[in-house]
């Protein structure tokens, strides 16, 4: 990708507030503990927002690359 920031920045300039951590966000800017198939790390393997989200999926209100639980189960397999 060419953009002009990381893409974290960019997401940040619009959703501020997804910034602080909580129980129903997720974490960014760290390599992951596991192996992540499927779903795009930065150059340098950390989880991005668009790790989880795809900022081209107009269908869906939380851009999320797939449902959920789906998403979810992709890295965290014992929940």
């Amino acid at each position: 990708m060419q953009l002009k920031e990381p893409v974290n920045d960019l997401c940040l300039k619009c959703h501020p507030t997804r910034k602080c951590v909580n129980e129903s966000e997720h974490e960014v800017d760290i390599v992951p503990s596991m192996t992540v198939e499927g779903l795009p790390l930065s150059s340098d393997g950390k989880m991005t927002c668009i790790t989880c989200h795809n900022p081209h999926k107009w269908s869906s209100l939380n851009l999320l690359r797939m449902e959920p639980t789906l998403l979810c189960l992709k890295c965290h397999p014992e929940y």
